[in-house]
């Protein structure tokens, strides 16, 4: 199990490089690097959501229909890596002419990074229905996939500036670092989608081979019935309108910030360092109390963190802030695609039907959609209050509170949704053992 824990956490140190590299980044690229309006920049974002939300059910469709026609998850991720390294480049690029050509491009790059990174997160994100049918299994796969996570956003936080930096701080710059980043992003995703076997678990992994509705429509139905998997789904929008807020705020505040001027590259990798190191103790906690209430008190501990943000009147004191809401923001992923996981098993316990790809497709376009609208509350902001910020003593007033006080409120509310999940480790092996009668 540790060499498929270790595998599979490869797969998500090159999503988040692809991922945590477009947070970090791309909104400031847009606005301070080729000169899009702040709005446009969101907008253009936005765009990218609508796009996520015609293609990302119809990739999971497609997803669960060439598993059932032997063509599998990892096939699918070694096919498509190499074209979300490509496209990941093209999104760091722009071209010289008018604004509106400029927006052009930047939309056009932007929809085919979306589309590659959709084609193969769909099968990545489903492979824990397949590796493992153990809970607590799932909770080390999960644990897994955050610390590489964690890795991958560490790496693209802490050396894109020093990058950027040394060679510039132009569109080119970022482009030879969007180069150096895509090249072992593509490597880590090979590394998955080679180095994994799919074990063939029978006959709970069998799926129907049907026309692509039909298999939205069978999707539907699934999250009718399943309320612990609807929980979730609120979990994840909370979760992540607070933490996209704050990892968009975050370059804006630091760069802002006098007293944190000799900091920025610790600053932005001081919350993935403590969600690297943090991220074995919440299967700990599972363990001892439940994946629930892991969820929760991670939650709550992030929520105190980041309001503590808003009075710190030093660089260590927002260090302090920073590596302890990392810390408590590392249970909402370990926890939350284990427990995902899970309520595939229980949906099909409950209706005799099997949704793999589709139910994590269906979670990672929420997720999407919440981070991308998160984005646009943190543009519309700046853009809003820009003159009142460059008004106050404070001149990252603006930045503190969307890195503070609004995730902070996101992550308060997302416990409170947690509260209520029912689907416990026992209720969970019932339905496993349901579903081997």
């Amino acid at each position: 199990m540790i060499k498929t824990s270790v595998l599979y956490g490869a797969g998500d140190v090159a999503f988040l490089i692809f991922w945590q590299g477009a947070a970090l980044f791309l909104l400031y690229f847009y606005t301070d690097i080729i000169g899009l309006p702040p709005l446009l920049a969101g907008g253009l974002i936005l765009l990218g959501l609508i796009w996520d939300g015609v293609t990302d059910p119809v990739f999971a469709a497609l997803a669960d229909r060439k598993m059932a026609q032997g063509f599998g998850y990892l096939k699918m991720i070694s096919l498509v890596a190499p074209f979300i390294g490509i496209s990941y480049v093209l999104l760091f690029t722009s071209i010289d002419g008018p604004l509106w050509l400029k927006a052009v491009w930047a939309l056009l790059t932007h929809l085919l990074f979306r589309t590659a990174f959709g084609l193969a997160s769909m099968p990545y994100n489903a492979l824990p229905t397949r590796l493992s049918l153990q809970s607590s299994q799932r909770d080390a796969l999960t644990a897994a996939r955050v610390v590489g996570a964690g890795l991958g956003g560490l790496s693209v936080a802490i050396a894109t500036p020093l990058i950027v930096n040394r060679f510039g701080d132009g569109a080119a710059a970022y482009t030879l670092a969007a180069a150096v980043f895509g090249l072992l992003a593509t490597g880590a995703l090979l590394l998955t989608g080679r180095g994994l076997t799919d074990p063939g678990i029978a006959p709970l992994c069998r799926q129907a081979d049907g026309p692509i509705h039909l298999a939205l429509q069978g999707l539907v139905r699934s999250v009718k019935a399943n309320r612990p998997f609807q929980q979730l789904l609120g979990v994840m929008v909370t979760a992540m309108l607070g933490f996209g807020a704050f990892t968009a705020s975050l370059v804006y505040f630091v760069n802002a910030s006098p007293m944190m001027t000799d900091f920025i590259p610790l600053a932005l990798a001081a919350p993935t360092l403590a969600t690297i190191l943090a991220a074995p103790v919440w299967p700990l906690m599972a363990r001892l109390r439940s994946k629930r209430d892991a969820l929760v008190t991670g939650a709550l501990v992030a929520a105190i963190a980041l309001t503590s943000l808003m009075a710190a009147n030093s660089a260590w004191m927002v260090l302090a802030g920073l590596i302890v809401a990392g810390a408590g923001l590392a249970a909402i992923p370990v926890m939350l695609w284990s427990m995902m996981a899970d309520t595939v098993d229980h949906g099909h316990s409950l209706t005799g039907e099997r949704i793999e790809a589709r139910a994590f497709g269906l979670m990672t376009l929420v997720q999407k959609i919440a981070s991308g609208l998160a984005v646009i509350i943190v543009a519309s902001g700046f853009t809003l209050f820009q003159a009142a910020a460059s008004q106050a003593e404070d001149p990252a007033i603006i930045s503190r509170l969307f890195i503070s006080l609004f995730p902070a409120a996101c992550l308060a509310l997302t416990a409170w949704i947690a509260s209520g999940y029912t689907l416990d480790d026992a209720a969970h092996a019932a339905a496993v053992e349901n579903l081997q009668k």
